[in-house]
């Protein structure tokens, strides 16, 4: 039997080992159109303000977010190391970012528009 706590131990563990394994994953695929997934959320919450994103990774989400001015960022990621690597790029300069668990973060607000790109 599988239990939570061995799930989140092996991805802190694969995450140790493999920081930027989901935006490598993710962040290369293309739509017909020629956008990246990451460019689609960006698309689909064009209008937020604030945007907390899930399960952050090293970022890359949020630097694609962070390119409309005034946004206000957050994220949040059980791995310490793919933290360490979304901390690192520029864009994210002002952004919050907190290792935690995504049930542990505070709730988004009816001003945040919370968004996952590796939730099913």
């Amino acid at each position: 039997m599988t239990t939570t706590a061995s799930q989140e131990a092996f991805l802190q563990a694969f995450h140790a080992e493999h920081p930027a394994v989901t935006a490598e994953a993710f962040g290369g695929g293309r739509a017909p159109d020629g956008r990246s997934s990451y460019e689609i959320l960006c698309d689909r919450v064009a209008g937020s303000r604030r945007v907390l994103d899930l399960g952050c990774g090293d970022g890359l989400l949020l630097e694609c977010l962070a390119r409309t001015d005034g946004r206000q960022l957050a994220g949040v990621d059980l791995s310490p190391e793919s933290l360490a690597l979304a901390r690192r790029r520029p864009a994210l300069s002002g952004a919050r970012l907190e290792e935690a668990r995504a049930s542990n973060s505070p709730s988004p607000t009816r001003a945040s528009t919370p968004v996952s790109p590796t939730w099913p």
